[in-house]
């Protein structure tokens, strides 16, 4: 199993409140629970691989767009759908582990801000992304991103 985020106990807690009696687990990190009766049960899960998300974003816009709150707005939304910790601190989940960007899905974020006409984005896993499509993460991997990871111009 594996899983993204949290403290280790509370995973492994978490798991064997729910895993059917004498399920296997397997993974590389491993925690004793003690159930009931006071018997240990080693509880084995992994935890998901981050995988960084950097995204360019060039915007056109109208006399609708306001500059710092929009820019504000998109990056959190951008940080939301990813995952990652918004401008005010909050930590979004975002996409699952094993779940891949779904380029279009960020084009779609951010022409839904007020006063964005067009949009030109790259994203990739390194500063300076070029990549206009899709970007693959793995089943044991979960993408996230953060403000300093995307960078807005606005024209």
């Amino acid at each position: 199993m594996t899983v993204y985020g949290g403290d280790p106990d509370d995973i492994a807690e978490a798991i064997f409140a729910s895993a059917p009696a004498g399920c296997e687990m397997l993974g590389s990190s491993s925690v004793t629970v003690v159930d009931s009766i006071g018997q240990g049960h080693a509880v084995h899960f992994n935890k998901a691989t981050r995988v960084s998300i950097y995204v360019d974003v060039t915007l056109t816009v109208d006399g609708s767009f306001s500059h710092d709150s929009a820019v504000t707005e998109i990056t959190d939304t951008l940080i939301g759908y990813v995952g990652g910790e918004d401008s005010e601190g909050t930590f979004h989940n975002g996409l699952l582990p094993g779940e891949n960007v779904i380029y279009q899905k960020l084009i779609a974020l951010v022409m839904d801000t007020a006063g964005v006409v067009d949009v030109s984005l790259t994203v990739g896993e390194s500063d300076d992304p070029t990549g206009t499509s899709n970007v693959s993460i793995g089943a044991s991997e979960v993408a996230e991103t953060k403000g300093s990871y995307i960078d807005i111009e606005v024209s």
